[in-house]
């Protein structure tokens, strides 16, 4: 769900970015200004998403890290405290 989304956020900077190019190419200076403007506004969404995604990928990977460690403690490897 994590990948899909950071996808459709790529995509529409994507989106946002070719027809900011169109506007430009045409010359329509109106367009430009609010093409660029979305544009940004997706650029701006987009680190948000790839921020959270990498937070949330450390986050899964510590306590993937601890489970591990605390199983390797646990004689009996039932480690309490996770669920």
């Amino acid at each position: 769900m994590l990948r899909k989304t950071r996808q459709r956020a790529e995509e529409i900077v994507t989106h946002a970015k070719r027809v900011l190019a169109d506007a430009e190419r045409e010359g329509d200076v109106e367009r430009i200004m609010t093409c660029a403007s979305q544009y940004e506004q997706a650029r701006a969404a987009y680190c948000r998403v790839v921020n959270a995604y990498i937070t949330l990928c450390r986050r899964i990977n510590q306590e993937r890290q601890e489970l591990l460690r605390d199983c390797q403690e646990q004689p009996d490897g039932l480690v309490s405290g996770h669920a």
